[in-house]
């Protein structure tokens, strides 16, 4: 279900309090959007709500999946057409991983995410993040969603959980 107010004028729609609600999640926002010929900025200005992250992660082509639902806050910016190497992007976000176990190139996330995307590189902090089973903090950077860099700490109940979910995650399961 979608509802909201728009307004069309020359070369720009205007998108205000708009409400996407479906089994993938919600979404409600304001946004200004220009006819991909004019020099206007187009913006989105969106809270999330249980988001299904999968099928936009897809959308960046990315190394690998993401099996997480999303619930914060999102701004996006870019003139021209819709390019994920034109965007300016702030985004808070609270992580709820959609399966417990890793597969190959598939990353179950929990936890809490603060980003930005500018110049097509993706850099983010986290405080508290679900990762291979384990508790960490830390901060990441994703150039051209392809090449990733990250320094995170944390600490492991069971090392051997946080192996096998790697290995699992790399495709390469320990028998």
């Amino acid at each position: 279900a979608a509802q909201g107010n728009w307004l069309r004028i020359p070369q720009k729609i205007s998108l205000n309090d708009f409400q996407i609600s479906s089994s993938e999640g919600f979404i409600r926002g304001n946004a200004a959007l220009f006819l991909s010929d004019s020099s206007g900025v187009n913006s989105i200005h969106a809270t999330l709500r249980d988001l299904n992250l999968f099928p936009l992660w897809m959308l960046l082509h990315p190394p690998f999946d993401v099996a997480s639902r999303a619930t914060g806050n999102v701004m996006l910016q870019w003139q021209g057409a819709f390019n994920a190497s034109t965007i300016t992007a702030t985004s808070h976000l609270n992580l709820a991983a959609t399966r417990n176990m890793p597969q190959h190139n598939l990353l179950p996330l929990s936890g809490t995410i603060d980003a930005t995307l500018h110049n097509n590189r993706l850099q983010g902090i986290t405080t508290s993040l679900n990762l291979f089973g384990m508790p960490t903090s830390g901060e990441f950077s994703m150039q051209a969603f392809q090449d990733m860099a990250g320094n995170f700490q944390g600490d492991s109940l069971n090392i051997g959980v946080g192996i096998q979910q790697i290995s699992q995650f790399l495709g390469q399961p320990i028998s």
